[in-house]
């Protein structure tokens, strides 16, 4: 464990062209996982709802692979600030 890590920990992405297509899933990802957002897919999944799954840092340790969030004491993505900037004037959702 790392010393002076807890939950509570915040970290700061900063996303250069945040409004093109990897800024914008990123934020959507987080609000869809804050919110426990849930969607009704074709069979076999039925409903699903939002996960990590995929991001690399916040999986459990599953078999010696994984889970760097609990080995490192990294901050849950949950708890991101996500700032950024990009070329064009438009607004994030329009």
């Amino acid at each position: 464990d790392i010393v002076g890590m807890t939950d509570d920990n915040k970290i700061g992405i900063l996303v250069v062209g945040l409004g093109g297509a990897n800024g914008v899933t990123l934020i959507a990802g987080q609000l869809a996982n804050k919110c426990n957002l849930f969607w009704e897919a074709s069979s076999p999944w039925g409903r699903v709802t939002a996960n990590l799954n995929g991001c690399i840092t916040q999986l459990p340790a599953k078999g010696g692979s994984g889970g760097y969030k609990q080995k490192y004491g990294l901050s849950d993505f949950k708890n991101a600030a996500v700032g950024g900037w990009d070329i064009r004037g438009t607004k994030l959702g329009q």
